[in-house]
């Protein structure tokens, strides 16, 4: 089975859901538009505006995912989810640095605070759904060995061998964005230097070195095998936690441009994201395939990121601009999407269950469509209930422990 990047953003300014950008009920506050303001002073704007449309991208890219997953080589499209697994990974960058760039996290208490809220709600919903698939796999009397799921529990194992799913698959993408996470404070401040010093130009080169250091090894090997990749050497370019650093970190260049603009050029922005966004679909449709994860398709893990940021540039002026972030924006599209870190962890246990079920006899009382159906509301369903019931008490509970941390 394919897997994939449980998503994106949720980040408040008002911290009123401050979290990974993974998680569930994402309102990323509009940026200021005197940059000059915001990263002198740490201050936010009294405006705070909400990118509803990145909820509702969220809710596409994750269907396009599961549709990898459990209608599997169904076209070059689905085939080609890993691209939406880049663009989960560079809004991940995109929405910290929009939420966080112009708060002080230079203590050690804000450091703290921030690490404890974000990865604290993480590990929360990943350990769950680690040992649901844990406990599914023991009743089908293939549990995991003991080491391997050590390795799992403690995020190495993609670090090791990015070709050994673990008992939920889909967990390699937390161990692929926990350093970038660990390192957010320190490429903050980094990030803010680069811009005080060097400005918009200075953000511009650092993308597209960044994209040349996530593509180049890609490329490299590529072409000294003849124009081709393994899936093996996929697994190393996707997988392998290393190779995210940089798309995480162009999407933080992205959300500082965009807050460094402010509503400036809403109009062209949104062409531009318009633009981007059908150049990155017209690439995912009418290049012809090699194969699943093979030949070139590797490309695809990091080749397309310069066109996201410059989508998620775009359609962030004036909270939402472009033709594609009105659509996205719309309300239940947009609502769905608050559930989607839930949905992305969940799926692949939930699918083991109704397998079984579906082996012990449904198969014969029920078609197939009915029973993708059924699967679809029951795990939209449970991720809801486990969102709203399960984890934002405990997470009210963290933010109250950690509250005075930041002072």
């Amino acid at each position: 089975m394919a897997n994939i990047e449980p998503n994106l953003g949720d980040e408040t300014p008002d911290e009123s859901r401050d979290a990974s950008p993974l998680l569930p009920g994402a309102h990323v506050g509009k940026g200021r538009s005197d940059p000059k303001t915001t990263f002198a002073t740490g201050k936010e704007s009294a405006d705070e505006g909400l990118l509803h449309h990145l909820m509702g991208f969220r809710s596409l890219l994750s269907l396009w995912i599961l549709a990898d997953h459990f209608i599997h080589r169904a076209s070059v499209f689905t085939d080609r989810a890993n691209v939406a697994v880049d663009c989960f990974i560079i809004m991940s960058g995109f929405v910290t640095q929009w939420a966080y760039g112009a708060r002080a996290l230079s203590s050690r208490g804000q450091v703290a605070q921030f690490l404890a809220r974000r990865v604290g709600r993480v590990l929360l919903t990943t350990y769950v759904a680690m040992l649901v698939a844990t406990l599914v796999m023991a009743v089908q009397a293939r549990p995991p060995g003991a080491e391997h799921m050590a390795r799992c529990m403690l995020f190495v194992e993609s670090w090791l061998h990015p070709q050994n799913w673990c008992p939920n698959g889909q967990t390699w993408t937390i161990a692929a964005l926990l350093p970038s996470w660990l390192l957010y404070p320190l490429s903050k401040q980094l990030l803010a230097t680069l811009e005080a010093k060097r400005g918009s130009s200075g953000l511009l080169l650092l993308l597209l070195g960044l994209w040349t250091a996530s593509l180049l090894p890609s490329l490299l090997v590529f072409a000294l095998q003849g124009g081709w990749m393994s899936v093996r050497q996929h697994n190393f370019s996707y997988v392998w936690p290393p190779s995210q650093l940089a798309d995480f970190a162009i999407g933080m260049v992205a959300a500082a441009l965009a807050r460094r603009h402010g509503a400036e050029g809403a109009r062209l922005r949104g062409l531009l994201a318009d633009t981007s966004l059908a150049l990155v679909f017209a690439a995912v449709l009418f290049v012809p395939s090699s194969g699943y994860h093979e030949g070139w398709e590797p490309l695809f893990n990091h080749a397309l990121a310069p066109a996201l940021a410059a989508f998620f540039y775009g359609s962030s002026a004036a909270g939402g601009s472009g033709l594609a972030a009105a659509a996205l924006g719309v309300g239940p599209l947009a609502r769905v999407g608050k559930y989607s870190f839930e949905v992305f962890l969940f799926q692949q246990p939930l699918f083991s269950i109704f397998e079984v079920m579906w082996i012990g006899g449904l198969n014969e009382v029920m078609p197939k469509w009915s029973l993708a159906v059924m699967f679809l509301f029951t795990l939209y369903t449970l991720s809801a209930l486990y969102a709203e019931f399960v984890e934002a008490p405990i997470v009210h509970r963290l933010r109250v422990a950690t509250a005075g941390w930041g002072e």
